[in-house]
C-alpha cells in the first residue's frame, strides 16, 4: 500500500523537477540571445532522471508490442488448430461410415455363406466350416437355422465343433460381426 503512493509521489517530484529544468534550460544568461544556459547540479540529475524515464517508456512500448505480437501468434495458431480439429473429425466421419459400410458388406457376406451351409449335406458343410476362418465359421453358424446347424456340428470332428460352440457361447447374438483377420 505505501509503495505505490511513494511511487506517486517520486513521480509528482520528478515531473517538478523537470519542469524547474526546463524553466533553467530556457532562462539566458544577462549576455541575451544565445548565450550559453545555465546549468547546476540539481539540472543535471533531473534531466538524467528524465532520460531514465524517457528510456523505460521506451522499453514498457517494446514489451507491449511484444505481448501484442505474441497474442496475434497464439491466435493463429488457435485458428490453424481448430481447422485441424474440423479436418480430423471430418476424418474420423469418414472413417467411421466406411466402417459401417464394411460391416455391412461382412454381414451380407456371413449371410451369404450361412445359406450356402444350409442348402449343402451336413458332412460337405462341415468340410466347407472347417477350413474357413474360426470368427467367420462361427458368425455362419450363427446365422444357420438351429436344427440345421447342429447337423452340420455333428458332422466336423469334436475339436472343430467344440471351438464352434465355444465360439457360439462366448459372443452373444447382438455382437456385430467381424471382419476375419489375415
Amino acid at each position: 500500500m505505501r509503495l505505490p503512493r511513494m511511487r506517486k509521489e517520486v513521480v509528482v517530484m520528478a515531473m517538478g523537477a523537470l519542469l524547474t529544468c526546463a524553466a533553467g534550460y530556457a532562462a539566458v544568461d544577462e549576455g541575451g540571445a544565445g548565450a550559453r544556459r545555465r546549468e547546476t547540479p540539481e539540472a543535471a540529475g533531473f534531466q538524467s532522471l528524465a532520460d531514465e524515464l524517457r528510456s523505460r517508456e521506451r522499453s514498457l512500448e517494446r514489451r507491449e508490442l511484444s505481448v501484442t505480437e505474441r497474442e496475434r501468434e497464439l491466435r493463429a495458431i488457435e485458428a490453424r488448430l481448430a481447422e485441424r480439429a474440423k479436418t480430423l473429425e471430418e476424418l474420423r466421419a469418414g472413417i467411421d461410415e466406411l466402417r459401417e459400410q464394411v460391416d455391412q458388406e461382412q454381414r451380407a457376406r456371413v449371410e451369404s455363406i450361412a445359406r450356402s451351409m444350409e442348402t449343402m449335406k451336413p458332412a460337405s458343410a462341415a468340410k466347407v466350416l472347417q477350413a474357413l476362418d474360426l470368427p467367420l465359421a462361427i458368425d455362419a453358424v450363427r446365422l444357420m437355422g438351429r436344427s440345421k446347424a447342429g447337423k452340420v456340428l455333428a458332422a466336423m470332428s469334436p475339436a472343430n465343433a467344440a471351438r464352434i460352440t465355444e465360439g457360439l457361447a462366448r459372443a452373444p447374438r447382438s455382437q456385430p460381426v467381424q471382419a476375419p483377420t489375415p
